[in-house]
C-alpha cells in the first residue's frame, strides 16, 4: 500500500528526472571530451579560439553540443583544405627544376634582376592547380554536416 502512495510517486518522479539529468551530463561530458581532443588539432588561432569559446558554450549549457561538434568538423575542414591548396602551391614554386626551396625562390632575385619573387609566387599560385584539386577533394569528403 506505501508503495502506491502520491509521496512515493513524487518521490520516484524525481528520482527518475535525476537520472535522467545524470545522463544529458554524461552525454555532454563524452561529447566535449571529443570534441576537445578535436579542437587541439586546429592550429590556426581564430578558428581555434573560435571552437574552444564554443565548447565552453556547450559547458555551461548556453550551446548546443551538436553545433559544438560541427563548428569543429568545419574548421577541420576548413585546415585540411587550406593544407592541401598550400602544398600544391608549394609543389609548383619547388618543382626541382626551377627552385629547390622557397628560400631558393626568394634569394633568385640576387642572380637575376627583373625577377620578383612575390610575382612568380603569385604566378605559380594561380597555376598550381588548386582551383581544380581543391573543388575535387572538397566534394570527396563531402558536405560541412558529416
Amino acid at each position: 500500500m506505501h508503495f502506491n502512495g502520491s509521496k512515493h510517486r513524487k518521490k520516484h518522479a524525481a528520482l527518475q528526472k535525476l537520472d535522467q539529468q545524470h545522463d544529458e551530463i554524461l552525454n555532454r561530458y563524452e561529447t566535449l571530451k571529443d570534441a576537445q581532443a578535436s579542437v587541439e588539432l586546429i592550429r590556426y588561432p581564430p578558428w581555434k579560439l573560435a571552437a574552444m569559446a564554443m565548447l565552453y558554450g556547450v559547458m555551461v549549457g548556453t550551446k548546443s553540443g551538436v553545433r559544438a561538434y560541427m563548428l569543429v568538423r568545419k574548421y577541420h575542414r576548413m585546415e585540411i583544405l587550406s593544407l592541401l591548396e598550400l602544398a600544391l602551391w608549394n609543389a609548383k614554386i619547388c618543382d626541382g627544376l626551377t627552385f629547390h626551396s622557397m628560400q631558393e625562390m626568394r634569394e633568385y632575385s640576387i642572380l637575376e634582376a627583373d625577377f620578383e619573387a612575390q610575382t612568380f609566387a603569385k604566378e605559380m599560385r594561380i597555376s598550381c592547380g588548386s582551383q581544380v584539386v581543391v573543388p575535387l577533394v572538397s566534394a570527396f569528403l563531402g558536405p560541412h554536416s558529416r
